[in-house]
């Protein structure tokens, strides 16, 4: 199977925030038309969150981009903060799947300390980055990170993805560098400063900047 393959299975193996119950301020899953409205809108909620931000998360985007009736949104999602949950959720599953299989799909061979870093850059924004990525993906985890009800969900996605950037660096002939927590760290300041300068080519220098921690090893 390759990587779009795995990002597609990772993207129907999403799990359903409150299935069963009902968390994150959303109702129980129903049976029948209804699982799978939720469900799309569960999705619909994740891209949104990954591709634009907080404030593409609202009740009438999320039912649009779904195909569902606006009203379906507000019945499954009582309330705007429910639904910014469950985005949260859905996008934190869905980044730790694409990076899961962007990370075991990597091909064994020794790279370059700035061929690594750009690789370490992918796996931990999967399931895609582009040069918006401090803007669009960076800025709203942070922020999820500050909010008590988020935050645990953040926390909770991260040895996961800790275990993904280990494979892209055994794989790239890395396995030296042994502190990954701190490395996953320098990824995201080196995205923040190469975000500081020009919008075009932030993913390249924020590649040079990890590129260089990984010379000294």
């Amino acid at each position: 199977m390759n990587y779009s393959s795995r990002v597609q299975h990772a993207r129907r193996l999403v799990v359903v925030a409150g299935e069963g119950g009902g968390r994150d301020g959303e109702r129980a899953m129903v049976q029948g038309r209804g699982v799978d409205r939720q469900q799309r809108m569960i999705d619909a909620a994740a891209t949104l969150l990954i591709d634009e931000g907080f404030d593409a998360i609202t009740h009438r985007r999320v039912a649009d981009a779904a195909g569902v009736p606006r009203g379906s949104a507000s019945y499954y999602f009582p309330t705007r903060a429910g639904l910014i949950a469950t985005a949260v959720r859905a996008a934190e599953d869905l980044r730790l799947a694409s990076a899961t299989a962007y990370a075991e799909a990597l091909p064994e061979r020794r790279r370059a300390s700035r061929e690594t870093a750009r690789e370490l850059i992918a796996t931990a924004f999967a399931p895609h980055v582009d040069d918006t990525v401090a803007v669009a993906r960076l800025d709203p985890m942070t922020v999820a990170l500050r909010d008590p009800e988020l935050a645990p969900i953040m926390r909770e996605h991260r040895p996961g993805i800790l275990a993904a950037l280990g494979v892209v660096l055994e794989r790239s002939g890395r396995g030296d560098v042994t502190d990954i927590d701190l490395l996953a760290h320098l990824v995201d300041a080196a995205l923040i400063t190469a975000a500081s300068g020009p919008a075009e080519g932030v993913i390249d220098r924020a590649a040079d900047l990890v590129g260089r921690f990984l010379d000294h090893y």
